[in-house]
């Protein structure tokens, strides 16, 4: 999937967001059924954009949010959001989560990378550099605004014009 990533033409099509972020949920629902996830979808919009690729992002986000997000005790609650920027949307997977410090947020998007052990969480630890480089090859960024605590969110711009 990451050697996959942003490589090709992408295949352009009108894409209602909201239909990608319910099959990504979906994909996840296992997870988010068994997280006791509440995600809550804000009206999303239409744009030209390679549908599977736009769908991985939301995927890995949505399931990273419901994964993490259980450690904090509690039924998770996962935000879907997005607003104009420039000539980009930027779209917000946010959870209630435990957070994450600002000292990791860089080291999230790193291959092989995971903030919590593997014996408490499974995973690849390629989720999130798989968001980033789908999102870069397009052009697009991706971060993260979190604090121990605070949750996380994970915003990634995608433009509107591929």
């Amino acid at each position: 999937e990451f050697s996959r990533a942003g490589r090709g033409e992408p295949e352009l099509e009108l894409v209602p967001v909201a239909e990608v972020v319910a099959r990504a949920l979906e994909q996840t629902r296992g997870a988010v059924e068994q997280a006791g996830a509440d995600v809550v979808v804000h009206p999303l919009p239409t744009l030209m954009a390679e549908r599977s690729s736009l769908c991985r992002v939301f995927q890995n986000l949505i399931g990273n949010a419901v994964k993490y997000g259980r450690g904090a005790g509690k039924d998770v609650r996962v935000r879907v959001e997005w607003r104009p920027v420039r000539d980009a949307y930027e779209f917000t997977v946010a959870d209630d989560g435990p957070g994450i410090a600002p000292e990791y947020h860089e080291r999230a998007f790193e291959l092989f990378q995971t903030l919590r052990p593997r014996d408490e969480v499974e995973g690849s630890g390629m989720g999130l550099a798989v968001v980033r480089k789908t999102t870069e090859s397009l052009g697009g960024t991706v971060r993260v605004d979190s604090a121990p605590g605070a949750g996380a969110a994970f915003s990634f711009t995608w433009p509107r014009t591929v």
